[in-house]
């Protein structure tokens, strides 16, 4: 299939006067016309004319392929190619899904709630997140990837009680400092009045 070049499709029918056509059969000849041009007056007729085609399947098709429905219809395809840029552009990495995916986590099954984070007002939810930020980069970890026990110690400015401390690996561990800022921002953002989109 060759590949259509918009911009001279586009160009072309500027040039032929980005207007509408339609099929008419005139005093026994069939014409593709400009849409609206077809006048009588006083015995005359008057149009101005595109084509004179005799075959009726062609005549329909060059009248519905006007310039208005060519230009329509690059603007309809120009407008999808930028949504689905934008939609592209808005892919989550494997990343940013599990940090958000851990988000949910804390909120549905650990029960640290958006009320229950309206509380910590002192930098306790950032606190907790450079907790298990540095201890991803410590990285001393044991063949099996798990950390030493004098890794998992508890870290002195740890805000919460030891049993919430659960290191396991540098990875899962910044993916709970990632969400853990989430969680602080969206408490940012309602002590500020910023409404979430779907709010």
């Amino acid at each position: 299939m060759s590949k259509i070049d918009y911009q001279a499709l586009r160009d072309v029918a500027v040039k032929a006067g980005e207007d509408k056509w339609q099929a008419k059969k005139i005093n026994g000849d069939f014409f593709v016309i400009r849409q609206g041009s077809y006048t009588r007056q006083h015995g005359y007729t008057s149009y101005q004319p595109i084509a004179e085609i005799d075959c009726k399947p062609v005549r329909d098709f060059v009248a519905r392929a006007n310039p208005a429905t060519v230009l329509a219809l690059l603007d309809e395809l120009e407008a999808a190619k930028q949504h689905i840029a934008e939609l592209e552009s808005r892919i989550v990495t494997a990343a940013a899904a599990d940090v958000l995916a851990e988000r949910q986590r804390q909120v549905t099954v650990e029960g640290w709630t958006p009320e229950r984070d309206d509380e910590y007002t002192d930098g306790e939810l950032p606190r907790a997140a450079s907790c298990y930020a540095l201890m991803a980069w410590r990285e001393e970890c044991l063949s099996d990837g798990e950390y030493t026990a004098s890794q998992k110690a508890i870290p002195y400015y740890w805000p919460w009680d030891p049993a919430w401390w659960k290191p396991i690996d540098p990875r899962c561990d910044l993916v709970k400092a990632g969400a853990l800022i989430l969680a602080e921002i969206e408490r940012i953002d309602r002590a500020a009045g910023i409404r979430t989109k779907g709010e």
